[in-house]
């Protein structure tokens, strides 16, 4: 930030100061996200909470895991973005995500 608060008005416009702030607030709620999944996977291997709960916590991983993708993707900050190449990604369903977290959770299990 400091960097770029020193370009001409030009070349850093508002928007994208804006957009700037986004990406890192993103980046921040993402490191929030892996914090809380750590320590829910901890509090779930000690029994002091569900299932259920790690589960949240790990899809508002990945929640927050894409979010952070896709803006570094508007950004070309990615080896894909910058080639032009961006996979269109398949949208799991609601059950598709809960057995992938149960099959990776059976996975940390043994």
């Amino acid at each position: 930030m400091k960097a770029n608060s020193e370009l001409p008005d030009n070349l850093f416009n508002t928007l994208d100061k804006g957009f700037l702030i986004n990406y890192c607030q993103a980046v921040e709620a993402k490191q929030k996200a892996l914090d809380l999944e750590e320590e829910a996977r901890q509090r779930y291997q000690e029994d002091q909470i569900n299932l259920e709960d790690l589960i949240k916590t790990r899809v508002e991983l990945r929640m927050a895991t894409r979010l952070v993708s896709d803006l570094e993707k508007q950004i070309y900050a990615t080896p894909k973005s910058r080639a032009g190449f961006n996979p269109k990604e398949k949208e799991l369903s609601t059950s598709e995500i809960i057995d992938r977290e149960l099959s990776e959770l059976d996975f940390l299990g043994d």
